[in-house]
This record gives structure tokens, C-alpha cells and sequence, in this order.
């Protein structure tokens, strides 16, 4: 060997091995939290995703009761029970498709109570002096035994004033305040009947201004409430507490799914849900913006962020360099949560929903139904929300419906040429037919769920049917019957002579029709819409927010929150 290092001897001969020494009788003892018979208690495992109902199979974790060891049993399920689980979930998706969204979700949220609902605890009547003093009359003094009435101090908080009781003979006896405060740890917390007066204008869409009219007509507080009160309540009462009710409900609704997706034999955290955003104002320059995730089977909302790129306290508050900054930058709250621009605002919200799903409600929104242009589905491919979990897309079908209309229209803007090669006017696309060839679109669409060539073959039936005429008919893929939509066909099946065509579109209109319905054909773009659901849900939610915060008046951040807060517990 090389050097002069020893050659290394091994104190067993070659072929032997050393054997660790151990007693017979010797038994392992267990460890502290082991359980001795390694009883194991199921746990609900990751199987299908959301998108695949009734067809998961049993495999489940088991985990010691006592112990942190894992073990993951799997039993698959035989043909005719994963038939029986496919039918069952069946059965219960039709159950929730054709119940009312009203009813359906209040079977889901049944025994809870209103969120929205205000405390009972103090019961306001709007009365007269004069009727209290009526009553009064039946009352006498305790000193004088004279008679007493009620009448209006001079001190006034908005709504709530000083009532003073006075004996004829005595003077003033007592006096107290109209309202009780409410509950808090302010120096002076305000009146309870101010705060519900301010949550009553909000619940209904309007503002201080109209609460002052409101009570000046009927002549209870010619003062009003003054616009920095209003802006103190939002901020500091109707904001905070809408948001704890909203959260409670949004809890109520994730553990309503969860519960939906058992009866679905969906044994894990991965769900279908649809995501849609909105703007405070119309055009592509709103500061505010709100994103919302639903449910796609129950209707139920189960997240929801509110974003705005702007504040009007930094705006006109004072600058780094003044004096005052300091204090005031201590107890301003801003209302800038983010620099995204109102394009962004969708795509930011839906990743920041997206990304807290587990965390929030230990769900996974693993299936997604989104605008056919959203960029929002772009960047959870990018971000790898899940990991090597995949989201899946799909389409709106009254979303890719309308994309029949508008592209009917655009070839018809796009052929405004010499009248022989224009594709509208008279016996060409005219604005009842390019109508009436969208609806067929979508009646193909949503008749035919499930099975992506029969609905390729109902779009392509509704082209070939329009083009054909006298001369030249196709009509092999229209359906066939003694009842169907096409004449010729019910014609032919009854024996009788076929109609005449109403439409005869020249060649050049059909060729033009062509690459349209090609495109709107496409089987992926089918396969996105098989389900046949649509954004309905978020579009009633947006309705709801925005009858609460009307989009042509200026608000601030809070307000929204408020607004989209009470929109969650209403809808």
C-alpha cells in the first residue's frame, strides 16, 4: 500500500457477521403515547378532486388515537358501488339545481340566526310628547302627589335628547336621555339610537344626508347628524361589526360545504367555486375594487376582499414635512391597501383568496369558474397556489354564449364593404337573426351538459341549418323525431313534403359563419362548459353590494366593506 499507513484489520473473519446481542424474553417496551394494540382511528384523505363527484374511492388515512404514526388503508371500491356513489351525487346535484338559490341556501344556513339581525335589547317607538303626556296624567308626583309631564330638554345629540320629567308644583324631578349609549370602552360612547339610525341608511343604500331629511320631515331632530359623526360610525361601529357577522356567516357557509360535499362521496378538501370581481365605478378607473368566491352546487359565499389604490386622508392630510405629521400619522387609518390599478384589483383578489383558503376554512378551490379572458386564472397557474395540485377552468355559459353575439357582430362590422361582399342588410345578418342565432348557441350549450360531443354536434346542427335552403339543404345533424325544432326533419318523419327554408343567406355570409362556429365549437372550449353552470351567484352578490353602496356617489374604503359585508349575510 501506498505510504505508510497500516492495512486495517477486522476483528470478524470474512463471511461473518456481527450479531447484536439480545435477551429471548426481551420485549419492546412501548413508547409513552403509543397505543398497545395500534387502534387507529379514520381519517377523511385527499382522494378526487372536486370536478369528479361520486367517484372517489375509500381509501383513508388511520392515525394511533394515541400516537402520531400514520397509516393510509386503501380498499377500492367495486364497479357497482362506485356506479351506486355516481348516481347518488347525481340525484343530489339535480335536488340543488332545480330548489330556488333563496331556499337552498336557507336549508343550508337552517337553525342559525341572523347575523344581520340587530340585538334586541333596547325596543325604540317613535311617539308624541303630547300622547306620553296623556298617559301621564294618571301618574302623580311622590312628594306632592301633583300632577307630572314629560318634555325636551335642551341638550341634543342627533337623534337621542334629554327628556326631563317636571311636576306642576315641584319643578324638575328627573331627567334622562332618550337613548342609552352603547357598549365600549370610549370616554363617551355614542347613543344607540344614532348608530342603528346610521346602519338603517346604510342597509338601505343612502347616507347622513338622507337620515337628516328622514327625521326633519317628521319633525323628531331638525339638527341632524353631522357628516364627521356619520364617518366616525361607519369607520369605528358598522364596519367592525358587519365584518364579525359577515366572518360568522362565512364560517357557517364553509362547514355547510363541507357537510355537501360528504353527501357527494367527496372525502377530501377540494371544491368547485366561482370567482368574479367588480368595481365601485364603471369604465377601467376605479380605486375600489371586490373580489368574491361562491360555491358552485350551494350558492354560498365563502370569502370575500375588498381593495382600493386610494385615500382621500393622505390626500389632503398634512405632509412628511409639516409639524403635525407625526400625530396625525398615528391616528390616521389609511385606506390604501394596495398600488394595483383597477385591471389588477381582479387578479390580486382572486390569488389572495385563493392563497388563504386552507388556512381560512381548510378548503381547496381546486375547480374554478371564471370569465373566459380572466388573467386571474393566468396567475394561479403561475403561482402554484396548491403545489403540484392543479386548479381547473371553467366557463360561464352565458359568458360564452354572448361571445356568439359578439362575434357575429364584429365579422358584421368588419364586411361593411361593397354590398355584394357585406355580411348584414336585408336577407343577410340582420340584428333579430344575429339574436336569435346566440340564443340557439346557448340553448346548445346548456342542453346538452355532460356530453361534449352532442353538444358539438347541436352548435354545428343550428350552422348547418341556417345556411341551408331550397337548393342545397344539410340538415344531418339537426335532431330527428316526430317532434323536433327542424321543420324539414319532423316533416320528413311524418311523411310530409318538406317546407320551404325562411332564410337563404348568400355563400359568402356563410363562409363568413364558417370559422366562427368552428371556433365556438372547439371541444376544449365544450369540455369548460360541461357543467353548465354560470356566474349568476356572484352577479346577484355584486347587485346587492352596490344597491348598498350606489356607484354614483363617491365612498371610502370602509363603507364598501360595510356594504359587501352586509351583501354576504343578506344574500
Amino acid at each position: 500500500m501506498p505510504g505508510s499507513a497500516k492495512k486495517f484489520h477486522s476483528r470478524h473473519k470474512f463471511g461473518q457477521k456481527k450479531k447484536n446481542w439480545r435477551h429471548n424474553n426481551f420485549k419492546r417496551k412501548p413508547a409513552p403515547n403509543e397505543c398497545p394494540n395500534d387502534e387507529r382511528e379514520p381519517v377523511a384523505s385527499d382522494g378526487a378532486d372536486g370536478g369528479g363527484i361520486g367517484l372517489t374511492s375509500s381509501a383513508t388515512e388511520s392515525t394511533a388515537s394515541c400516537s402520531g404514526r400514520i397509516r393510509r388503508d386503501t380498499r377500492m371500491l367495486q364497479p357497482s358501488e362506485l356506479l351506486t356513489n355516481k348516481k347518488r351525487a347525481e340525484e343530489k346535484i339535480r335536488e340543488l339545481e332545480t330548489t330556488a338559490a333563496t331556499k337552498r341556501k336557507s336549508d343550508f344556513l337552517d337553525g342559525s340566526e341572523d347575523a344581520a339581525r340587530p340585538p334586541a335589547d333596547t325596543t325604540f317607538t317613535v311617539v308624541s310628547l303630547e300622547s306620553v303626556n296623556e298617559l301621564l296624567l294618571a301618574v302623580k308626583c311622590k312628594t306632592c302627589g301633583g300632577n307630572v309631564q314629560i318634555a325636551k330638554g335642551d341638550r341634543e345629540y342627533d337623534l337621542a335628547v334629554k327628556l326631563m320629567i317636571e311636576c306642576a308644583n315641584c319643578g324638575d324631578i328627573a331627567s334622562m336621555w332618550s337613548s342609552p349609549r352603547t357598549s365600549g370602552c370610549q370616554k363617551i360612547n355614542p347613543f344607540a339610537v344614532n348608530v342603528l339610525a346610521a346602519r338603517a341608511m346604510q342597509s338601505t343604500g343612502n347616507r347622513q344626508a338622507a337620515l337628516n331629511d328622514i327625521f326633519a320631515a317628521m319633525n323628531i331632530s331638525h339638527r341632524g347628524m353631522h357628516k364627521k359623526t356619520w364617518q366616525c360610525y361607519v369607520k369605528e361601529k358598522l364596519m367592525p361589526a358587519a365584518t364579525r357577522a359577515a366572518e360568522k356567516v362565512l364560517k357557517r357557509s364553509a362547514d355547510s360545504v363541507r357537510q355537501l360535499y360528504r353527501e357527494l362521496n367527496i372525502d377530501n378538501p377540494n371544491i368547485a367555486v366561482s370567482f368574479e370581481g367588480s368595481w365601485m365605478t364603471r369604465g377601467h378607473r376605479s380605486h375600489i375594487g371586490v373580489g368574491a368566491v361562491i360555491e358552485l352546487f350551494s350558492g354560498l359565499v365563502l370569502d370575500y376582499v375588498v381593495y382600493s389604490n386610494f385615500c382621500a386622508g393622505c390626500e389632503r392630510g398634512p405632509k412628511d414635512d409639516d409639524p403635525s405629521y407625526p400625530s396625525w400619522k398615528e391616528s390616521h387609518r389609511c385606506q390604501k391597501n394596495t398600488d394595483k390599478k383597477a385591471g389588477e384589483m381582479e387578479v390580486l383578489a382572486g390569488l389572495t383568496l385563493f392563497q388563504r383558503s386552507l388556512e381560512k376554512h381548510g378548503l381547496r378551490y381546486t375547480t374554478v369558474l371564471s370569465d373566459g379572458d380572466s388573467r386571474m386564472y393566468l396567475a394561479l397557474l403561475e403561482s402554484n397556489v396548491y403545489g403540484y395540485i392543479k386548479i381547473q377552468k371553467e366557463d360561464c355559459v352565458n359568458h360564452v354564449e354572448k361571445r356568439m353575439g359578439t362575434s357575429l357582430r364584429t365579422a358584421i362590422g368588419n364586411h361593411r364593404g361593397s354590398r355584394s361582399e357585406s355580411l348584414g342588410g336585408k336577407g343577410k345578418l340582420i340584428g333579430d337573426l344575429v339574436t336569435k342565432l346566440t340564443s340557439y348557441y346557448g340553448w346548445a350549450l346548456k342542453s346538452h351538459k355532460g356530453d361534449v360531443e352532442a353538444t358539438h354536434n347541436a352548435v354545428m346542427a343550428t350552422y348547418h341549418h341556417i345556411t341551408s335552403n331550397d337548393s342545397e339543404a344539410n340538415h344531418s345533424l339537426c335532431p330527428t323525431g316526430p317532434d323536433p325544432w327542424c321543420r324539414q326533419n319532423a316533416a320528413a318523419a311524418k311523411g310530409e313534403p318538406a317546407p320551404k327554408h325562411r332564410h337563404h343567406l348568400p355563400p359568402h355570409v356563410c363562409e363568413a359563419l364558417l370559422p366562427i362556429y368552428e371556433r365556438l365549437a372547439d371541444r376544449k372550449l365544450l369540455q369548460r362548459c360541461q357543467r353548465g353552470k354560470t356566474q349568476n351567484s356572484n352577479e346577484s352578490l355584486h347587485s346587492v353590494i352596490w344597491s348598498l353602496a350606489p356607484k354614483h356617489r363617491h365612498a371610502s374604503l370602509f363603507s364598501i366593506e360595510a356594504a359587501v359585508a352586509e351583501a354576504v349575510m343578506r344574500l
